[in-house]
């Protein structure tokens, strides 16, 4: 034990902490890139590129089409979801009950026309 009663073991937060790490709150560097200053680069770089687009894009497509046919479809494929599901009808989820069921519904809603 110390003179002033604590327990040569038991050490505060302060000295348990590594002297090259920053205390709470405290940056590495202080001096170093604003806040908000990366959004604004992204902003500034996506606004020109829609510039450009504006100006270039149609006939950039279609430049790529006659030169390069390959790297367009390689720009559009890379574009489209890697994993696609399509559902063609919605009776695939039915029974072969529930199919029998809607095709006598049809049945019988289609003989008045083949009455005429």
């Amino acid at each position: 034990m110390t003179s002033d009663g604590m327990r040569t073991t038991e050490l505060t937060n302060a000295q348990q902490r590594p002297t090259h790490l920053w205390g709470p709150g405290q940056s590495g560097n202080p001096a170093g890139r604003p806040k908000g200053s990366r959004n604004k680069l992204a902003e500034d770089f996506l606004a020109d590129l829609h510039e450009s687009w504006q100006i270039h894009g149609k006939t950039a497509i279609e430049r790529c089409v006659a030169e390069k046919p390959d790297v367009y479809l390689k720009i559009v494929a890379g574009l489209l979801p890697k994993d696609v599901s399509l559902k063609v009808s919605n009776l695939d989820d039915l029974t072969d009950e529930q199919l029998l069921d809607k095709l006598n519904s049809l049945t019988e809603m289609a003989r008045p026309l083949l009455a005429e």
